[in-house]
């Protein structure tokens, strides 16, 4: 949405998917938010596929982001560090 209410919750879905690693061996995604929002995360959901070539690992997690000061938030730019087994 455009515009919420202050202190009205808003849920970022974020989901790493990983082909050739277990769901379970994925790492947690590292965020850095600004101060004047509350972050609730849920349990991750981790899910593993059978595919062409082996495991496709999942691993999703729902934050509920609360803004407890009114304005606008751009949220940061999301990074992991992985190698390429190729």
């Amino acid at each position: 949405p455009e515009k919420l209410a202050l202190g009205e919750p808003i849920t970022w879905t974020l989901t790493l998917t990983a082909d050739g690693i277990l769901g379970a061996l994925l790492p947690p995604i590292p965020l850095h938010l600004p101060a004047e929002l509350k972050q609730y995360l849920d349990k991750p959901v981790i899910t593993n596929k059978q595919g062409n070539q082996g495991n496709i690992g999942s691993r999703q997690t729902k934050i509920a982001l609360i803004a407890n000061k009114g304005g606008t938030y751009d949220l940061p730019e999301i990074s992991l560090k992985w190698w390429n087994l190729k």
